[in-house]
């Protein structure tokens, strides 16, 4: 009986020693599962710094870029090969072909060189519209869409990656089998992606997740709207320093020139200027052509801006023999005894004079719609005087129509009877200078087609149709000025015209489109004379600029 007692007792041992064992086992391998775990949880973290770290500085430097560069809104492209293991790594390649898959252009962006969790430099994205291709121009606004999908959604114009440590990458939906090797100059992007984003050559498609035996991306995106809400504040104000002067100069500036009214002969001055009508507001992705030429209607005092190039419709802005045209002596010598006018095939206004001396004469005729088209003057081109012509008069009807006055003195004939051709072309009435988009200043507004993002509102006293060319007014039924609320600091609230950039589509819509809510906002998009100036949000996004405001 003891005995059996014994090899009992030493059996229970055997198994209470065999439970002991089990169960350290399993605790020890908890914890090294626990440590593992925590130090993955750890590395994660600090790709993530590493990803907010870049998309921060992806996005100022992006904003920084808008204040100057001819394309606002511009990405860099990934880091140059070439330039991998010299003194310019880092640096970004100066064009790519997008979409564009490379490492993170740290030097270009100004920071130091970062790393994810395991020691390797961040992978980046960048989609096509937002960095200078190859060959070919950019252009680039707050309409452009985001072209990369990520996951099934296409919101994010840039991503960031953390690729994380090589991998023997198991071949699975999506994913294509790779034993990654990280030792080639320039690197391979499949030995550091996976699956969709491994693709060569690169194409639009990414994802922010796969089968753990076949995937370890780290994927922060930079969306449409994280980049636009960082560079639309700075293309305001590249608008109100830029842009605005220019608009200002148009007709109004001209120092030759004494604008009236054609009815009341009230003169515009700078002090009260005159602005054209706007074009019509509407579709500009099924535009008829006057819209996409920028041509206003009269008596249209809100909509797009009329910015007119005489190249695209030569018979919009022409003289109008059928209104009347005269030649009359104002100073000199001898007399006027005859004259015969006609409107060119070179869209002059010519005049064959017959006279006598050598007479200083006014040349009048009418030209349509001059003001619905912002534009200027340029006498350059004027001929048959002695003396470079002055611009005396230019009296505005109310159909945006002009009757423009030149003198100047014609060649002396003695007391012989001769004739001389007074010259006119219609290029007296110039395409506005903003059409240039060569110009170094400027050129970027309408080269990248920001002029589409512009909804442009003029004060009815300060259009064409006047009569007084100065709003006085923003209170009661006697408002005649356009109105901000709340009013700016300044307490300034008669504003006679302004602009307001409408922005990306809060909707996340494809633009342009039909639905003026989508462009403009709230107060904005009624068609009354107050307009709000609000803080940006996630139901408003506009902002004004003012073109003119009376004291």
């Amino acid at each position: 009986m003891r005995a059996e007692r014994r090899e009992q007792d030493g059996a229970a041992l055997i198994v209470l020693m065999v439970i002991l064992i089990l169960a350290a086992s399993s605790y020890f391998l908890s914890a090294l599962n626990a440590a593992s775990s925590s130090v993955d949880v750890s590395r994660r973290q600090i790709s993530s710094k590493a990803l907010a770290t870049a998309k921060e500085a992806l996005l100022g430097h992006a904003a920084t870029l808008a204040a100057s560069d001819a394309n606002p809104g511009r990405l860099p492209c990934p880091e140059s090969p070439a330039n991998i293991g010299t003194a310019n790594e880092g640096m970004a390649a100066a064009n790519c072909l997008l979409p564009a898959v490379g490492r993170l252009p740290w030097r270009t962006l100004g920071v130091p060189k970062l790393f994810d969790g395991y020691g390797e430099p961040l992978w980046y994205v960048v989609s096509p519209g937002f960095a200078l291709p190859p060959a070919g121009p950019l252009s680039i606004n707050s309409n452009t869409p985001a072209q990369i999908i990520v996951d099934g959604t296409s919101t994010a114009v840039a991503l960031i990656v953390a690729p994380g440590p090589p991998m023997n990458v198991v071949a699975a939906a999506g994913c294509t089998a790779r034993v990654q090797a990280r030792t080639a100059i320039p690197p391979d992007l499949r030995d550091y992606l996976e699956c969709e984003n491994a693709t060569l050559p690169a194409d639009a498609l990414f994802v922010s997740s796969g089968p753990s035996a076949s995937y370890n991306d780290q994927v922060l995106q930079i969306t449409h709207a994280e980049l636009f809400n960082s560079v639309e504040p700075v293309v305001a104000k590249r608008i109100e320093t830029q842009v605005v002067p220019e608009l200002v100069k148009s007709f109004n500036s001209e120092p030759l020139a004494t604008w009236v009214d054609a009815t009341t002969s009230t003169p515009a001055s700078p002090a009260t200027p005159v602005f054209p009508y706007a074009v019509p507001w509407g579709n500009l992705a099924s535009a008829p052509t006057s819209l996409l030429e920028g041509k206003s209607s009269p008596k249209t005092y809100q909509g797009l801006l009329p910015l007119f190039s005489h190249a695209s419709d030569p018979a919009f802005v022409n003289w109008n023999l059928g209104a009347g045209v005269s030649v009359t002596k104002k100073g000199g010598s001898g007399s006027v005894s005859s004259f015969a006018c006609s409107a060119g095939a070179a869209r002059e206004l010519n005049c064959s004079i017959t006279y006598t001396g050598a007479p200083l004469v006014a040349v009048r005729g009418y030209a349509d719609n001059v003001f619905n088209t912002f534009g200027r003057l340029d006498k350059s081109g004027v001929t048959g005087f002695t003396a470079p012509p002055t611009i005396f008069e230019a009296s505005i009807f109310d159909d945006a129509s002009v009757r423009m006055e030149i003198r100047g003195p014609l060649p002396d004939n003695g007391a012989a009877i001769g004739t001389a051709t007074a010259s006119i072309p219609i290029t007296l009435f110039s395409d506005h200078q903003l059409l240039d988009t060569g110009n170094a200043t400027y050129g970027w507004f309408m080269g990248n087609n920001w002029h589409h993002l512009i909804y442009y509102a003029v004060a009815n006293e300060n259009s064409p149709k006047g009569p007084s060319f100065s709003c006085t007014a923003v209170q009661g039924t006697s408002t005649s000025c356009l109105r901000l609320t709340p009013v700016d600091p300044a307490g300034v609230g008669k504003q006679r015209a302004l602009l307001i950039l409408a922005g990306r589509s809060l909707a996340g819509s494809a633009r342009p489109n039909g639905t003026l809510g989508d462009f403009v906002e709230g107060e904005n998009a009624n068609g009354d004379t107050v307009f709000a100036r609000l803080p940006a949000s996630r139901t408003f996004n506009d902002r004004i600029v003012v073109l003119s405001a009376a004291p």
